[in-house]
């Protein structure tokens, strides 16, 4: 959230990820749906290039581990 404060970037579109999985929950999503959401919505970072695409994919692995 801080590195999000200090200027556009990268953490820009993690913070918007951990903001889709609650709003996902806020639906009635249960934790693993809100994960999948959470993920699918940094893939569509990944893809429309706004983020760095190797080291975006790294924390996209890491994302997928947790489960």
């Amino acid at each position: 959230m801080q590195a999000a404060l200090r200027g556009p970037g990268t953490c820009d579109y993690a913070l918007a990820t951990v903001i889709g999985h609650e709003m996902a929950h806020i639906g009635g999503a249960d934790e693993a749906a809100a994960q999948e959401a959470e993920e699918q919505l940094w893939m569509q970072f990944i893809l429309a290039q706004h983020v760095d695409r190797t080291r975006e994919m790294q924390y996209l692995a890491l994302l997928k581990r947790r489960r």
